[in-house]
């Protein structure tokens, strides 16, 4: 008997088959939702500052209405 309830048991715990999507939506991939890279920017830098340095350059970019990164991309542009 516990055969048979440890089978009937197993039955019910089945995951029912993935519903289709809806047929008024395509279906979507995953890896169409990510952002691709920027082909400009291949490369990483790493910066080492103060709280305070970081705190100045974060309130000077905000300030600024621009980002962090931009503003280091621009200056290293002006070279």
């Amino acid at each position: 008997m516990a055969t048979s309830s440890k089978a009937n048991l197993a039955n019910r715990m089945k995951r029912p088959a993935p519903a289709a999507p809806p047929a008024d939506k395509p279906a979507v991939s995953v890896s169409g939702s990510f952002k691709e890279a920027p082909e400009e920017y291949p490369k990483r830098l790493t910066l080492d500052l103060t709280e305070e340095q970081h705190r100045k350059f974060k309130v000077y970019a905000i300030t600024n209405g621009t980002s962090m990164n931009k503003l280091l991309r621009d200056y290293i542009d002006s070279l």
